[in-house]
């Protein structure tokens, strides 16, 4: 093994880097002092921590493994359960909002606000095992009739909604 040779480093890259570490530091001294902007970013995290949770709940059945004996096969698997969790996401976003256009037309404010705060990430109403067939008889769902059923329970936390 021979020696590294030491980095030449100039004043440009060490003012750079200077600016860059200030920079970083603005950032967190931002992010420690306003409320409103660290709870968007947990917001964030969790929402795609939520996502990740789904996928694993996607692939359970299998104890958390992929049945594919190939990389190209593990691939498809991987991609089939993000086709399957975009597909749930897809659903639960378009029943909130048309459940929140509803409550904004008939003038219920509070319970809007409240739709507002749901997130499309949710699963539990959805059968994740079993077989599933497909075929050109398939009659989708009438999201209306669906959304006619649900009515808005306020507890101390979450919001629940009653189907």
């Amino acid at each position: 093994f021979s020696r590294i040779p030491p980095i030449k480093v100039n004043a440009n890259s060490k003012k750079s880097a200077f600016d860059q570490s200030a920079g970083v530091s603005a950032v967190c001294a931002k992010v420690s002092d306003d409320i409103s902007l660290r709870q968007n970013v947990q917001r964030a995290l969790n929402r795609g921590e939520a996502y990740h949770q789904l996928q694993r709940a996607i692939t359970h059945p299998n104890g958390g493994r992929f049945k594919g004996t190939t990389e190209y096969e593990i691939a498809i698997e991987s991609d089939c359960s993000r086709l399957i969790a975009n597909a749930i996401i897809y659903y639960n976003a378009k029943m909130l909002s048309v459940l929140l256009a509803r409550l904004e037309s008939e003038g219920k404010e509070d319970e809007a606000a409240l739709v507002k705060r749901l997130s499309p990430v949710a699963w539990r109403h959805i059968n994740l095992f079993g077989r599933y067939e497909f075929n050109g008889d398939l009659q989708l769902p009438d999201i209306d009739e669906i959304i006619r059923h649900i009515h808005l329970k306020k507890k101390s936390s979450p919001v629940t909604v009653d189907i």
